[in-house]
């Protein structure tokens, strides 16, 4: 699942970095950064992810999203370079936004450091407060927990490759 993440973001991006354990990642041959709050879930990840670039936007990609491809987050780098937002997020045909697969600025990061530091963890809940612009598709994303979920939705994905 991380090399297919990989393989896109690096398309519609130019690098990868992981944000995670780095022992757990390093056959990948990846760069990766632990997590400053090890245990606090996504939005931890995000504050790593932020706080570890210089650049304004920073895409983020989960490893769970197969239904995903290059030219998706092509559109939302589009989005991003109109949008005066903080954050620019997908939304799917069935109205689910999902916060981890966005563009984010890096000066939004003071406000996921205060909810962290407030215990708020929830990534939806602090992606509001960000005032996100939108880019919709025209399909839904399935959600990945298992290795049998993620075989499932590869030989599923063939019909949203191009969206």
């Amino acid at each position: 699942m991380v090399e297919y993440a990989a393989q896109i973001m690096r398309s519609a991006a130019g690098s990868v970095t992981l944000i995670g354990e780095p022992d757990r990642y390093r056959n990948l041959g990846l760069p990766c950064i632990a997590d400053i709050r090890p245990g606090l879930g996504p939005l931890a990840g995000l504050e790593t992810a932020l706080s570890a670039t210089q650049t304004c936007w920073n895409m983020i990609l989960p490893c769970d999203m197969p239904g995903i491809d290059a030219g998706t987050l092509l559109r939302l780098c589009q989005a991003a370079d109109r949008s005066s937002s903080q954050a620019v997020l997908l939304r799917d045909s069935e109205g689910v936004v999902h916060p981890l697969c966005g563009l984010y600025r890096r000066d939004c990061l003071p406000e996921i450091q205060s909810a962290l530091d407030a215990g708020q963890l929830r990534v939806m809940d602090v992606a509001a407060l960000l005032h996100p612009a939108y880019v919709d598709i025209a399909f839904s994303i399935p959600n990945i927990n298992t290795p049998e979920q993620w075989t499932a939705a590869i030989h599923s994905c063939e019909p949203f490759h191009g969206h």
